[in-house]
């Protein structure tokens, strides 16, 4: 015999009322529709959900049948079932999760491949090496792994051998890659000392499997090539000549006594073709800087000319020196000074040190100021196709520009615009 559904309606939770309604007969129906539908009211419906088909071995399409759509639509409007796949999805969740717990292993999904990224193979193999475990344990597992499905996954021994030699030289290609496409610093001078020693790393040794031996060779082989690592032109490349005016590297350690001896006639060489001797302050700084610097450096000039004209000949100035200092002098005097640390900024350097080598320095501005790969032009391309969507079609083509001129140089302070400064 079937029951009807109940008619009364109860609103809020006072107990009272439920009891005088019972007593009277009649029969309450609880209201769900003003409930809302958070979040993560969401995910805690859809993790009991997952709970329901696990705990009591039910099949998933239990979740699609018409009545249990029913009893969940009535008791929550506001939430839809999701779908087969993601139900799976969360229940491959929690079983990898407590392998990877019982095993000791931490906690942490695969990683796919993509076409476009190499470094994302690295990653996928790093990954793949750290979870070998709770990975062998769940496709050894018959209610998880079908037969068939785990004859073709399975990895053999020799093949975790091979992922974990394949890491050892992935690992300095992937460092060398982040680092090269990095914005925040200059990376024109990391090519050839980084790659020079990535090199060497790849060379063959005793303990690597064929198939790493033959990786390395043709890994190195194609870095020579492409970056022309054993040419005579070598020492008059633009990434050397960023060396050579970098304080990191300027000593060039990393090249035999030969190239760097070519290497620093090609930068006389290009010292003695500019013709400019700039001065000891760049005037654009103080007009940079603002009102006040300006001003500074106007008086700090004026004094300067005054002492000169009064002591005359006598006068011993930045300036006169300068007049005096041959390219040679420049080069010599800055090659003796010791290198900086590899960490810190050699734009700070030549700020501080622009007085004393201007030719040196004005040739530091051209060629440290190149990026290593076309990564970051690629990011503003990138950035530009994610503006400029099928939903924002109509964009004017100056407001595309200003958008993504402000994003790719944005700061961590952003300077409002009050509405009195606006004209």
């Amino acid at each position: 015999m079937k029951h009807p559904l109940p008619t009364a309606t109860v609103r809020g939770n006072d107990a009272s009322h439920a009891s005088t309604a019972s007593s009277s007969g009649r029969q309450t129906k609880i209201d769900f529709s003003t409930r809302l539908m958070t979040d993560n009211r969401r995910r805690k419906i859809t993790d009991l959900l997952v709970n329901f088909v696990v705990k009591d071995v039910r099949p998933i399409s239990t979740l699609s049948g018409e009545g249990f759509k029913d009893i969940i639509q009535y008791f929550e409007p506001g939430y839809t079932i999701p779908c087969h796949r993601t139900v799976w999805s969360n229940i491959m969740h929690q079983y990898n999760t407590n392998y990877q717990k019982q095993l000791g292993v931490q906690v942490n999904s695969l990683q796919n491949d993509c076409a476009t990224r190499w470094n994302s193979t690295f990653t996928m193999l790093e990954r793949l090496y750290e979870q070998r475990i709770p990975v062998q344990a769940v496709l050894t597992d018959e209610s998880i792994t079908k037969v068939d499905v785990r004859k073709s996954l399975t990895i053999r021994e020799h093949q975790w051998e091979l992922i974990e030699q394949l890491i050892l030289v992935l690992r300095p290609l992937a460092k060398a890659t982040t680092i090269m496409c990095a914005e925040l610093h200059v990376g024109l001078s990391f090519i050839y000392p980084v790659l020079l020693n990535v090199c060497d790393m790849l060379r063959v040794t005793g303990s690597d499997l064929g198939a790493i031996r033959y990786f390395k060779d043709m890994v190195r082989k194609e870095l020579v090539k492409r970056f022309k690592l054993e040419s005579d032109i070598l020492a008059d490349s633009i990434p050397i000549t960023a060396c050579l005016l970098d304080p990191r590297f300027k000593h060039l350690k990393f090249l035999p006594e030969n190239i760097r001896a070519d290497a620093l006639a090609h930068l006389t060489q290009l010292v003695g073709e500019d013709e400019e001797q700039p001065a000891t302050t760049d005037p654009g700084e103080g007009e940079a800087d603002g009102g006040d610097n300006q001003s500074d450096f106007g008086k700090k000039t004026r004094l300067e000319n005054d002492f000169e004209q009064l002591f005359g000949p006598h006068y011993e100035g930045a300036k006169s020196k300068r007049a005096r200092m041959t390219n040679a002098d420049e080069l010599r005097d800055y090659h003796q000074l010791a290198h900086i640390p590899t960490m810190d900024n050699p734009l700070k350097w030549w700020a501080q040190n622009e007085g004393s080598f201007p030719r040196l320095a004005k040739l530091a501005k051209s060629y440290l100021a190149v990026p290593a790969t076309s990564t970051p032009s690629e990011r503003i391309f990138s950035l530009a196709g994610n503006t400029v969507t099928r939903q924002r079609s109509s964009l004017h083509p100056s407001h595309v520009d200003a958008l993504v001129f402000l994003n790719a140089n944005r700061k961590g302070n952003v300077n409002l615009i009050r509405e009195q400064d606006i004209d």
